[in-house]
């Protein structure tokens, strides 16, 4: 036998649309949705993406956003595609060399440090910033206020790509596809009424399959074990 030369094939969204219709078993394995019930699964399935950014930071989203400071402006809008932003950020100084000799870390802070600044007129390096979030786009606030042209290098968590095209591919590792077949295929099997035993089998696999994925998603670090022991002295 002779092992494919393809690697790394992914599934569309029509395709994966398709089979969460016939694993929740409301199409025959040699049926293809019809244009409504396309439209309705990839609406589900963007439903589905969307949620995932609630279960915290994937390595696949995180993204890295430079913003060029403004002498004496110390509010900068962000992209419109940002869910959140991680902490630390970095300055860079104006005049640095690419890549920089020094960079300074600029801590994240809540609403609750940035209203109990006093000196809003302080100037120099930033050293702290807060993320406003109630603006679109969301809003950086640095402190102190920037005094030259230098650049600020956040790291974000952006939003999943839209599942609007049946033929282009979801946002996500290949390893992510059996979750989201079987998340689509309970909420097909729910909107459709079909036996709660059915339901509740398919959820069932899509959080064992989700469990896995979030674990495989997550950034892999070398773990270290410390271990303490009582020292009797005499």
């Amino acid at each position: 036998m002779t092992v494919s030369t393809s690697v790394g094939r992914q599934f569309t969204v029509g395709e994966i649309v398709a089979m969460a219709y016939k694993r929740a078993s409301l199409l025959h394995l040699s049926q293809t949705p019809g244009t409504a019930e396309m439209t309705y699964g990839r609406d589900q399935l963007e439903l589905i993406i969307d949620d995932l950014e609630t279960y915290g930071v994937m390595t696949r989203a995180i993204e890295f956003v430079e913003v060029t400071t403004v002498d004496g402006t110390s509010a900068y809008d962000l992209p419109e595609d940002i869910v959140d932003v991680l902490d630390p950020a970095k300055y860079i100084a104006a005049g640095q060399t690419d890549p920089p000799s020094s960079e300074t870390r600029v801590q994240l802070i809540g609403f609750v440090q940035w209203q109990e600044i006093s000196s809003r007129t302080a100037e120099g390096d930033p050293t702290m910033f807060y993320i406003h979030k109630q603006t679109e786009p969301f809003e950086a606030r640095l402190w102190p206020t920037p005094d030259e042209a230098g650049t600020l290098r956040f790291m974000v968590q952006r939003k999943f790509a839209d599942v609007d095209t049946d033929a282009a591919t979801v946002d996500l590792p290949g390893y992510w596809t059996e979750y989201l077949v079987c998340q689509l295929a309970a909420q097909l099997a729910e909107s459709a009424t079909l036996p709660a035993e059915k339901v509740v089998r398919l959820m069932g696999t899509a959080k064992s399959k989700l469990l896995m994925a979030r674990a495989k998603s997550n950034q892999g670090l070398p773990t270290f074990f410390a271990v303490d022991h009582p020292v009797r002295t005499r």
